[in-house]
């Protein structure tokens, strides 16, 4: 059976406590059998997953898992398939994934260019997940730093007042990601002007419109009742007019305007320069908030889409000092590789610190290593490790300023052979082609000594090499030679003819 799995929409393989994360795996067959087969998932020694699966020969399945993170640290999951009757090669039968459960709250600062009902909404929201710790002000009246937050939600700003100028390009220019919502408040003139992705051309009257949800929206997914409720819930308040796309975006919901779809984006998300957006071009959230409570009894729904939002924004907007960028997993033979980040209490990067790596191999002994600089990190390299799992500690220091950072990871045995036992026809009879040979079958093997003879040109080549010596190199003939002229000397002295 081939067997892969990979972790979808989790590039750096991280996950946060007490939520879920999806897991993504192909399974692909050369058995043909009726039978069914179980999927199982292990962590810990522990199977937190089973499913029965119909598998067909060469007939492709993927599927897509959720799992609920409920460990810290990194996590290593066993995919499992059971074995097929009278299967011989079952080591392709599991594939091991890993990934980084955090515990870190994520900092949210949402700013309103006034109090509205929105923001009460979406705080609320947001303080239900686990991982989530938000702050709400007014725009005008914020003046403190934003370097120590992950995500800044920005209620319809800029606004007409042009208050507070400096904050807004300080958080355009920031590395922090940012969520816009706009409404009947925002100066949409302005808005074109301090991002990128989309001309709003509007005179500032408003029209209610329904969200329609994208299908083959990518970043992250919502539940089929999540879903259900979106395309059911109340209009919002969006600007009036044209929106004109001028980058590449993720496409979340368009507009649907008094019955007919439009190609209008409303929600949607992009990523520049390795920071992350969201806009929403319309108000009325409370609105929704209070109709899933009236159709379903709970918030569950709008406090998904809005946790979902966020945990896509902040993804990778890791706000440790010290920043540690390594595999989880290598094979037997590779070589291992650590990037590391340092930032002071300003989250500015600094690049002359001291840096080194204390590794604990299977047997619990203990290597150090040292980081080189290298451009805007620091980095180390590892060769030649076992197989097991290894400890390591990485400390940094800066002035009097000490960081320490821990972790671990694990050395696979190399499986390639066993993962792929038959032979690669179509490879071998590119080799005979390339080399002017010729590709025989099995059932033409009784005629191979006739084959070479009659198509294979065989001409003996005789190679010769020359190469000259200083006779001071061989030795023993220097030795020699060496001792004829000693023994000459003794002679002559003793018969007095020197």
């Amino acid at each position: 059976c081939g067997f892969r799995s990979y972790l979808k929409h989790y590039p750096n393989e991280i996950a946060y406590f007490e939520n879920e994360f999806p897991i993504q795996f192909d399974i692909l067959s050369n058995f043909d059998s009726d039978q069914k087969h179980q999927i199982s998932v292990i962590n810990n020694g522990k199977t937190i997953y089973t499913e029965s699966l119909n598998i067909k020969a060469r007939t492709p399945i993927s599927k897509e898992i959720f799992i609920e993170a409920n460990n810290e640290g990194i996590q290593y999951y066993d995919i499992i398939i059971n074995a097929f009757d009278g299967e011989r090669n079952t080591e392709n039968n599991r594939q091991k994934v890993a990934i980084e459960i955090l515990n870190n709250l994520q900092n949210i600062l949402i700013l309103s260019s006034s109090p509205h009902p929105d923001v009460a909404a979406l705080k609320s929201a947001l303080e239900e997940g686990k991982n989530f710790k938000v702050t709400k002000s007014l725009f005008h009246e914020f003046n403190e730093e934003i370097e120590a937050y992950n995500l800044i939600i920005l209620h319809q700003i800029p606004d007409f007042t042009n208050r507070n100028k400096n904050l807004l390009e300080n958080i355009i220019k920031s590395e922090t990601a940012l969520f816009f919502i706009g409404g009947k408040g925002s100066k949409w003139s302005e808005f074109n002007k301090v991002q990128e992705f989309v001309e709003v051309k509007t005179k500032n009257t408003m029209q209610e419109v329904f969200p329609i949800i994208n299908k083959d929206f990518g970043p992250f997914q919502l539940s089929e009742q999540c879903e259900k409720f979106i395309e059911s819930t109340t209009p919002l308040q969006a600007p009036f007019g044209d929106v004109i796309l001028k980058e590449e975006c993720s496409s979340l919901f368009t507009q649907k305007i008094e019955g007919i779809n439009t190609n209008n984006e409303l929600l949607f998300f992009a990523e520049k320069e390795d920071k992350n957006w969201a806009i929403l071009l319309a108000e009325g959230l409370w609105k929704w908030k209070l109709f899933d409570y009236q159709k379903n009894e709970s918030h569950d729904n709008f406090n998904e889409l809005f946790q979902s939002i966020s945990q896509y924004l902040t993804l990778n907007k890791d706000k440790r000092k010290l920043r540690l960028q390594y595999p989880k997993m290598i094979d037997e033979g590779a070589t291992f590789y650590m990037d590391a980040q340092l930032y002071n209490d300003n989250y500015q990067l600094i690049e002359d610190a001291e840096m080194s790596l204390i590794l604990t191999d299977p047997s619990k002994k203990e290597f150090l290593y040292s980081f080189s600089p290298l451009k805007r990190k620091y980095q180390t390299s590892i060769k030649n490790l076992n197989k097991g799992s290894y400890e390591f500690k990485v400390n940094s220091k800066f002035k009097q300023e000490h960081t320490e950072q821990s972790g671990t990871f694990v050395v696979l045995e190399s499986k390639l052979e066993q993962q792929q036992q038959e032979a690669n026809w179509k490879t071998l009879k590119q080799l005979s082609s390339n080399s002017s040979g010729q590709f025989i079958l099995k059932e033409k093997f009784d005629d191979y000594s006739e084959i070479i003879l009659s198509n294979i040109n065989s001409n003996q080549k005789v190679y010769f090499n020359e190469y000259l010596s200083d006779l001071i190199k061989q030795k023993a003939i220097f030795l020699l030679l060496l001792l004829c002229l000693f023994l000459e000397w003794i002679i002559r002295k003793r018969l007095g003819t020197h």
